[in-house]
């Protein structure tokens, strides 16, 4: 069945209200809120990211550029030009650039840098915002992916994250299907591991690789050898959502090399089969940020500024085999909130904003 394709589009240091005055563009044209820039080469030491700010507005703006290094593969780096280049340690740029009502910066203005460590995938957010009013903001959320394995989807490369809907309103299953490319210089014996994180009352889902695995089945029974520089093939992927109740389906996929499973690439899957649009006056006017600081080894905190219809808002913090491990309510009139994690062990976690008892958004959290 034909599916449809949201980038994440939650970008959670945004003000959804305001952010359309502001555009970012890359080779002419217009960005989402999530990005993934991979290295041109195997060898590649840097990637840079170049991109054009506009602003829509009817008044000059004088912009700063904020960077936040949210999750950082070791031994990698980043810095970035506004005007001027700054080293690795400064988040906010120095200089403030004025563009005018309808204008536009140069082409080599802005520049992001992002030196490469191990494989994987670093996920750094930069924020325009207008100095004079910072709520007059647009955010870009960008995957600098250098591992190896990638997926991709309609030829487009995947974020970590994914969001899909059905077709049709009476739709019964979605399905998604991606494409696995090995970007190493040597063959791989590839699995794939699958992990419903948060299902939706009455649903079910199964997954294919070479073969069709009943909804029970985690793990892939085959693997497939992916030649260095080749991609498997259409069809050798699918994971099929098979529709329950109205909501968010979260399932992990991880492909992993079953010769070295720390050589895998994972991408999370949304499937929402809420009602179109169920969410737009409840979130609108919406600011969040992210957990911070992430990585964190006790506590994070998190800022917010809800809407009137705002009744009812937490945190849920699941771990990988998707049990809850923490809840936590959010005061609304508090404006932020301290979350205590001293007690989780190490690893890899995702925590989900509910507001009005629907998700508002999903994200990584990493706990040393």
């Amino acid at each position: 069945m034909k599916k449809i394709l949201l980038i994440f589009t939650v970008v959670l240091a945004t003000v959804v209200s305001v952010q359309a005055q502001y555009v970012l563009t890359m080779d002419g044209e217009v960005i989402g809120d999530q990005i993934t820039v991979t290295p041109d080469s195997p060898s590649a030491t840097e990637l840079q990211l170049d991109l054009i700010f506009t602003n829509e507005s009817d008044e000059d703006a004088v912009i700063k550029v904020a960077r936040n290094e949210v999750e950082m593969v070791s031994g990698s780096e980043s810095y970035f030009c506004w005007g001027a280049c700054y080293p690795p340690a400064t988040d906010t740029s120095g200089v403030a650039m004025t563009i005018a009502a309808g204008g536009s910066s140069n082409e080599g203005d802005f520049s992001a840098h992002f030196m490469t460590g191990v494989n994987g995938n670093s996920v750094i957010s930069y924020t325009f915002y207008n100095i004079d009013n910072p709520e007059l903001a647009v955010t870009v959320t960008v995957n600098f992916n250098t591992n190896p394995f990638l997926l991709s989807m309609d030829g487009e490369i995947t974020g970590n994250e994914i969001t899909i809907i059905p077709d049709d309103p009476g739709a019964t299953e979605i399905q998604l299907d991606l494409i696995f490319t090995n970007n190493s210089d040597a063959s791989a014996a590839i699995k794939v591991a699958r992990n419903e994180i948060e299902m939706a009352a009455g649903s079910e889902s199964y997954f294919c690789w070479g073969a069709c695995y009943p909804p029970a089945t985690d793990t892939s029974g085959m693997s497939m050898t992916i030649d260095a520089g080749a991609s498997s093939g259409e069809g050798d992927f699918s994971a099929h959502y098979t529709i329950g109740d109205e909501g968010i389906s979260k399932i992990s996929y991880t492909f992993y090399n079953i010769d070295n499973p720390d050589e895998a690439v994972t991408v999370l899957v949304n499937f929402d089969t809420r009602p179109s649009g169920v969410n737009e006056n409840i979130f609108k006017d919406t600011w969040i940020s992210d957990l911070y600081p992430n990585p964190a080894t006790s506590v994070v905190k998190i800022d917010y500024n809800f809407p009137a219809a705002v009744t009812n808002a937490e945190v849920k913090v699941v771990n990988l085999v998707g049990s809850v491990v923490m809840e936590q309510k959010l005061d609304a009139s508090a404006n932020n909130h301290s979350i205590n994690i001293s007690e989780l062990n190490s690893g890899i976690y995702f925590y989900s904003l509910f507001l009005n008892e629907e998700v508002y958004s999903t994200k990584k959290l990493i706990v040393k």
